[in-house]
């Protein structure tokens, strides 16, 4: 008689039985894989994504009630940890092109001392940049984490001029300006915590709906919608 995932994930947890274990793999990797697939856009990130979600299941399956839906509960999981790879794949690649960048330019050592900063202050937000349908190499201005690193870039060069000088057509200032990043900053992490604290709320359908809106609008339009329902229950 066939059994159930909710019979072999006893039996694994009980008995330590390795056999049931790679049953539940063998049915449930190309669910895993595939969705892996679809969010990371990249084979060898998905095996790796793959890997870390049954990884997750093995060391959690004394965790799991009777009345887990074991494929849900895996799709879950693979979606956060193709979070997590994707983020610290954007972060080296988004180094090493301001490293590019800031060769090209012939920086010196101090000017990168001195962006530096700024650049981990940016990447300490990018999880709400990740586009989960994205291609990791297309992350840049289109995304949050673009916009954070060019605001932060551009606040850089704003504080060593004069407050007082102008700045655009619109009668501003330098300091206008330095204002207006400082305020878009804050509204951006005051979206990220709002964000981030409703996540373990959401449905298996809302996160499906969330990576859909992200896909087509953008992280931050997919974040707003997320606030804008969770936040009313």
């Amino acid at each position: 008689m066939n059994e159930t995932d909710l019979d072999l994930l006893s039996r694994y947890t009980r008995q330590h039985a390795e056999d049931a274990f790679a049953e539940l793999v063998r049915r449930h990797l190309n669910l895993v894989y595939s969705a892996a697939l679809r969010q990371v856009r990249s084979p060898q990130l998905a095996e790796e994504v793959a890997q870390s979600t049954f990884t997750d299941l093995a060391r959690n399956t004394h965790r799991l009630t009777p009345d887990t839906i074991l494929t849900a509960w895996l799709y879950q999981v693979t979606s956060r940890s193709a979070i997590d790879v994707v983020r610290r794949e954007a972060s080296r690649q988004l180094r090493e092109r301001i490293a590019t960048e800031m060769n090209a330019l012939n920086a010196s050592d101090a000017d990168w001392s001195h962006i530096e900063p700024l650049l981990d202050e940016a990447m300490d937000t990018l999880q709400m940049a990740m586009n989960l349908g994205q291609d990791c190499s297309e992350l840049g201005g289109g995304t949050i984490i673009g916009q954070l690193v060019g605001l932060a870039i551009e606040r850089n060069a704003l504080v060593a001029m004069d407050p007082n000088s102008p700045y655009g057509d619109a009668g501003q200032t330098v300091q206008d300006q330095i204002t207006a990043i400082d305020q878009q900053k804050a509204e951006v992490k005051q979206l990220y915590t709002q964000f981030t604290e409703l996540q373990p709320t959401m449905s298996d359908e809302d996160w499906a709906n969330y990576t859909d809106r992200f896909k087509s609008f953008g992280e931050t339009a997919a974040a707003h919608w997320v606030v804008s329902k969770y936040g009313r229950q």
